[in-house]
């Protein structure tokens, strides 16, 4: 472009006894069309860089709490399942404790059981129960050794 301004310029300027070398040009003004629409595309394009960077921003921020969430499930699995082991080895506990007391004393782990038994029942103020009171479920009330109590033998009927 340089060099089609200074063949334009030289024919003129050897006329004037001038000789020109070099052209430069310092500046260029644009008209404001060429500059408005020059300064639109500069604008989209900072636009699309800068939506291009929070697009791999947003990428970065599932990947990392998509590893944040697999690591909670992981944890809380392993918790789970430590809590199971634990509560299944409390249980074992439990188990071997009852059956070494029921080994020890029969009748004692009869009465236990029959107390629990009531505990449940009979532990909530709105229950109601209808029962003998011969019934085996209250034969540790009627008698502090649980065996059970005479009942009365109706006459034998006559032939």
């Amino acid at each position: 472009m340089m060099r089609e301004v200074r063949t334009d310029l030289k024919t003129d300027a050897e006329s004037l006894g001038l000789n020109i070398e070099d052209v430069r040009i310092r500046r260029t003004d644009l008209t404001q069309e060429v500059s408005q629409q020059t300064f639109e595309r500069m604008k989209a394009e900072r636009l699309a860089e800068a939506e291009l960077i929070r697009a791999r921003g947003n990428e970065a921020g599932q990947r990392r709490r998509a590893i944040a969430d697999r690591q909670v499930v992981e944890f809380v699995a392993e918790a789970q399942r430590d809590s199971e082991i634990l509560r299944g080895e409390g249980e074992a506990e439990r188990t071997r404790v009852f059956a070494d007391a029921f080994a020890r004393d029969p009748a004692f782990f009869e009465f236990y059981r029959s107390m629990t038994a009531y505990g449940a029942a009979i532990g909530s103020p709105d229950t109601t129960l209808v029962l003998s009171p011969d019934s085996e479920f209250f034969r540790y009330f009627n008698n502090s050794d649980g065996t059970p109590t005479p009942t009365a033998t109706a006459p034998a009927a006559a032939n």
